[in-house]
């Protein structure tokens, strides 16, 4: 039997939250998929659709539904966003500031029904964002996660790439900090099979690849975000929470004293189950990487703070 027998998705139209619906679906992580939008038409057109598809996974049912249908989800993913591609967003604070307005409602909504599951932030900037989540809320920090795993997915790609290696060879892949600009690659913890650590041109050229990567991408013009990646991480992290078994996956966490922080969300490795958080695994960072972190928490503290502010 499963333990997330019903999975409630914001955004559900969207590229990021159609394609988790989809993966959530073809893998039969749920009992049941409830979807809402604002986009009505555009969500009937993937409810019709992932609808026809259960006839081939036919122990997991697909409807639209509102946040009162939602209230007995045992998790709730937030995909519900403006495109950062919109002409409205020309800075990182235009994307925080409509998001967040958008994020306030959704929480509001769900307060006011009382739910109590569990919270998947996949809405851009995670971290701020999953703060906000958690602060305006006041529920445990154990029940809150944002995505975050593509920074890692990318690292590891790179890597692989890099050294000449196959995806699975290389080992201990992790990037943490903030979801974006100030992510932190630990190349320290890097192992490739049958050959060790990354040397110095590896590493640089590694990084090199990584931060010309939202540039790249952007340059193609076809105002799309990354969903198909997202999908398959937030599956992952599904299935770590749809377990009694512990599994260590990065997310954005609301840390409470770990690396002597308190009052944020920042990307780290964190051991997790049905419970949710179960803790955050210092000891996957060096000395050096912590102070790394800090760095980047300082940063994303005036954001954190603004939140609080604005609630």
């Amino acid at each position: 039997m499963k333990i997330l027998h019903k999975i409630g998705i914001i955004g559900a139209a969207g590229v990021v939250g159609s394609a988790v619906a989809y993966t959530l679906l073809e893998r039969s992580l749920a009992e049941e998929l409830v979807l809402s939008d604002a986009n009505t038409s555009a969500l009937k057109s993937h409810v019709m659709d992932l609808q026809f598809s259960r006839v081939f996974h036919t122990n997991c049912s697909v409807r639209a539904g509102n946040y009162a249908e939602m209230k007995d989800s045992d998790l709730i993913i937030i995909c519900a966003s403006v495109s950062p591609f919109s002409s409205s967003v020309k800075s990182r604070l235009d994307y925080l500031k409509v998001n967040g307005l958008i994020i306030e409602d959704i929480i509001s909504n769900l307060t006011d029904l009382n739910y109590e599951g569990m919270i998947i932030t996949a809405s851009n900037p995670a971290d701020v964002l999953n703060y906000a989540v958690y602060y305006k809320s006041k529920w445990p920090r154990e029940r809150i996660m944002g995505y975050s795993w593509n920074d890692t997915v990318r690292l590891q790609y790179y890597t692989a790439m890099e050294t000449g290696v196959p995806l699975e060879d290389v080992e201990h892949a992790l990037s943490v900090g903030e979801h974006g600009e100030q992510q932190l690659p630990l190349f320290s913890n890097i192992r490739i099979k049958e050959k060790g650590m990354l040397n110095g041109g590896e590493i640089c050229n590694i990084k090199k690849r990584m931060d010309n990567f939202f540039v790249e991408y952007r340059a193609l013009g076809v105002g799309r975000t990354i969903g198909w990646t997202t999908a398959q991480g937030i599956a992952r992290m599904v299935g770590a929470l749809d377990s009694d078994t512990p599994a260590r996956i990065p997310c954005s966490a609301i840390l409470d004293g770990e690396f002597g922080l308190k009052n944020l969300s920042i990307g780290v490795l964190a051991e997790v189950n049905r419970k949710g958080v179960l803790r955050v695994i210092e000891e996957a960072l060096s000395e050096e990487d912590k102070k790394r972190l800090v760095s980047v928490a300082e940063k994303l503290e005036p954001f954190m703070r603004k939140v609080e502010r604005e609630n």
